[in-house]
């Protein structure tokens, strides 16, 4: 399961072992923003990466940023590689939307 991690917010979705959505529980009490979306979908992407390669992760991170073509309120919001090495970390990291 996963929760939203908005203070305050109780929102937990259960996931099956494939990541299939089984089931939401509670309601969310502040409007999504896709933007976050877009830059969370980009840092798992380059997480995955990290974990799996032995590519910096400097690299890493300007290769994925290449080929995101995010909008600019994304990008304004996406971390820069110092950030994103210190907050590669869960807990460590109060830029993620869900954990």
């Amino acid at each position: 399961y996963r929760g939203c991690v908005k203070s305050g917010c109780g929102v937990y979705i259960h996931t099956s072992l494939s990541d299939e959505l089984l089931c939401i529980n509670g309601t969310h009490n502040h409007p999504s923003n896709p933007d976050h979306i877009e830059v969370k979908l980009l840092r798992d992407k380059m997480k995955e990466r990290i974990l799996e390669e032995t590519t910096p992760i400097t690299r890493i991170y300007d290769e994925e940023i290449a080929r995101a073509k995010l909008s600019k309120s994304a990008a304004a919001i996406l971390p820069t590689v110092v950030e994103y090495r210190t907050y590669s970390s869960p807990t460590n990291n109060p830029m993620h939307d869900f954990y």
